[in-house]
């Protein structure tokens, strides 16, 4: 017993001297520290750069040459050594090169590389969408751990008073050992379920603190509730097949997931293109002015004008051998583009099949708060008027113990519902590619 309320004054310690930690804070933290999403960033930032080194490739390459030599020394042709005149040399050039046609392969590979942009932004989306919603899913699941530890303290409280109420019957007669000894078995289970309550808030606090990567300690903001009314109009609404209908045709629009993978079917489709430019001739055209002169021993540079040479050149070239890795990557590309069609069709049914999921996923579990809500009313005013009862010795110690669990149990069904219908929502909004709430109540035509 002294264990259970040291645990109690510790955790209420806790909360006093531990800053107030937001969901929308916890959002902020979470896009700063998760590795995944800044990972992800980081690629967007890469693919960026790597469109634009594509797009160098359209324009003309050029470049500056210079050297200058001397050869001077001493070789030999048995044993007899003969001395070689010094000579000298400096050339100073530069040369342009244009591709005129290259089988559409620089024009093909820029434009990879700004689908793969494109690709990486989804992706980068996505994870943003997905960081967001597990940090929802982990603040969720620690408000309703925190909502189970407070119910299984509060358990413990009636089971005390129940006690309490039983010993002074008891003393009168009023009530069996038997029932005597069944209310303590229950105070004792009920302070191990207190115990393993702990447990799950102390795991779930956990769970969040390690993804957020944070170090300090913190409280959550236990305020968040559910509009009654949102739950109504959610629960009530008579035009679900409409609803739906839109739901799916907006996330097949939005999905960020399903953009991407369009993305790689149009990169595949390109690859396919790019691979058929191998059999075409590829053309440059050229240009490159240089300047040369050559000095001996006896000479000093300035005693030599330089020779300009200029060169103008259009060049084209053929594959002819071998063509077989050719024709080989061509079959790849067209394979692999075919590979990409079917896993966007595959994405596409499972998309469209979790977003009608979602969505009454979403009304069942606004229907269960609603029942739920109703159950525990109902049992609340069941149970004061049986432990009225129980105070003046008309129930037995079975009978009030059964009450207090339909209490209970409504209680714990409600939490759960409550929580299910929060993560039915995160889930939704996940699927459809939105960040705000505002924004899925607005689509579901709710005004909050």
């Amino acid at each position: 017993m002294k264990k259970i309320v040291f645990i109690i004054i510790l955790f209420s310690g806790f909360f006093l001297i531990a800053e107030v930690l937001t969901l929308e804070k916890a959002k902020e933290i979470a896009l700063e520290n998760n590795p995944e999403y800044l990972a992800q960033k980081y690629a967007y930032q890469s693919a960026k750069w790597n469109e634009l080194n594509s797009l160098s490739g359209l324009l003309p390459s050029a470049k500056i040459d210079g050297s200058q030599s001397q050869m001077k020394g001493t070789f030999r042709i048995g044993i007899q050594p003969f001395d070689i005149e010094e000579l000298n040399s400096r050339s100073i050039g530069y040369s342009i090169n244009q591709p005129l046609f290259t089988g559409g392969k620089i024009w093909l590979s820029y434009k990879i590389s700004h689908d793969s942009k494109k690709m990486t932004e989804y992706y980068l989306k996505e994870q943003k969408l997905k960081t967001l919603a597990t940090v929802e899913e982990k603040y969720f699941n620690l408000l309703e751990t925190t909502d189970i530890l407070e119910i299984s303290q509060e358990q413990v409280k009636i089971a005390k008073t129940n006690l309490n109420i039983a010993e002074t019957c008891y003393q009168m007669g009023a009530i069996s050992n038997n029932d005597l000894l069944q209310l303590k078995a229950d105070l004792a289970g009920k302070e191990t379920e207190l115990i393993q309550s702990e447990t799950l808030y102390r795991i779930s606090f956990t769970d969040l603190k390690n993804y957020l990567n944070i170090q300090q300690d913190f409280k959550i903001d236990n305020s968040i509730s559910i509009d009654e009314h949102l739950i109504r109009k959610i629960s009530e609404n008579d035009d679900i097949f409409r609803l739906v209908g839109q739901i799916i045709q907006i996330g097949m629009e939005q999905n960020n997931s399903l953009k991407a993978l369009e993305k790689t079917k149009t990169i595949a489709g390109k690859s396919v293109l790019m691979s058929s430019g191998n059999f075409l001739p590829i053309i440059n055209l050229s240009y490159s002015q240089s300047w040369n002169k050559s000095w001996n021993q006896i000479m000093s540079p300035s005693d030599v004008d330089y020779d300009d040479s200029k060169t103008l050149a259009l060049s084209a070239s053929l594959p002819v051998f071998p063509l077989i890795d050719n024709f080989a990557s061509y079959q790849k590309a067209r394979y692999n583009k075919r590979k990409a069609d079917e896993e966007y069709s595959a994405a596409e049914r499972g998309i469209k099949l979790a977003l009608e999921s979602a969505f009454f996923n979403l009304i069942s579990s606004a229907k269960q708060v609603k029942a739920s809500s109703l159950s525990v009313k109902y049992s609340r005013q069941l149970y004061e008027k049986s432990l009225e009862r129980f105070q003046n010795g008309l129930m037995s110690a079975s009978e009030i113990l059964e009450v207090e669990v339909m209490l209970k149990s409504s209680k714990m069904n409600n939490i759960s519902s409550k929580y299910s219908f929060l993560e039915a929502l995160t889930n939704l909004k996940h699927l459809l590619g939105l960040e705000d709430d505002e924004e899925l109540y607005n689509l579901l035509d709710i005004n909050k």
